[in-house]
C-alpha cells in the first residue's frame, strides 16, 4: 500500500511526537482531538521547564560574574599592597646601606 490513508498518517505522526515528547502511549481510538490536546500541554510544560533553567542559568551566570568582578578588586587591591610593600623594602635596604656605608666605611663617601 503506497499511499496510508491520512488519518493513518496523522495519528502515526502523534504517536512519534508523543514518544519524542515522552508522553505515554497515546491510544490510537482516543481520537484527534484528545491526543493534540495532550501533546500541546505536553510541549506547554516542556517550554515552562526551559524557560525555568534558562532563569536559573541566568541568574547562576549573574552571580559567578559578580563574583569574579570582586575577585578581580580583591586581586587588584592585594596587587597594589604587594607594590608598596616592595618600594618600602627597597627603601630600607637603600637607607640601610647607606647608613652601613657612612657608619664602616665614611672613606668611601
Amino acid at each position: 500500500m503506497p499511499f496510508a490513508p491520512l488519518s493513518f498518517q496523522y495519528m502515526e505522526f502523534l504517536q512519534k511526537m508523543a514518544d519524542v515528547m515522552k508522553v505515554e502511549s497515546l491510544a490510537l481510538d482516543m481520537g484527534y482531538d484528545m491526543n493534540g490536546d495532550v501533546l500541546i500541554a505536553r510541549a506547554e510544560q516542556l517550554m515552562r521547564g526551559e524557560v525555568d533553567i534558562l532563569a536559573d542559568k541566568s541568574s547562576t551566570l549573574y552571580s559567578l560574574q559578580r563574583k569574579v568582578k570582586t575577585l578581580k578588586q580583591q586581586l587588584e587591591s592585594k596587587d597594589l599592597h604587594l607594590d608598596l610593600m616592595r618600594k618600602k623594602v627597597s627603601a630600607s635596604q637603600q637607607s640601610g646601606c647607606h647608613v652601613l656605608t657612612q657608619h664602616w666605611f665614611p672613606h668611601l663617601l
